[in-house]
């Protein structure tokens, strides 16, 4: 097919389509819609269940920022006491 011919197809055809979301089938757009509801409550699952693991494994205090040794000390953040390190 010539470049011209070919140009001119494609033109054609993506100004014939009318781009509005009635062209789409009622079944696809239901199921993207599930779909979509189905992968939000999951998220919305894996986030409660994060939420309570933290609430119930993690203390408070406990966990504390990794020093990786004199250069680091240089990094800390001005409102951190300093090391009682030598």
């Amino acid at each position: 097919m010539p470049a011209a011919r070919a140009s001119a197809a494609a033109a054609s055809g993506s100004q014939s389509r009318s781009g509005s979301v009635a062209s789409i089938p009622r079944f696809v757009r239901l199921d993207f819609a599930q779909a979509t509801q189905t992968v939000l409550y999951v998220m919305a699952g894996v986030m409660a269940a994060a939420a309570i693991v933290a609430l119930l494994g993690l203390r408070y205090g406990v966990q504390e920022e990794a020093v990786a040794g004199p250069a680091a000390e240089a990094v800390r953040e001005p409102d951190m006491a300093p090391s009682e390190d030598p």
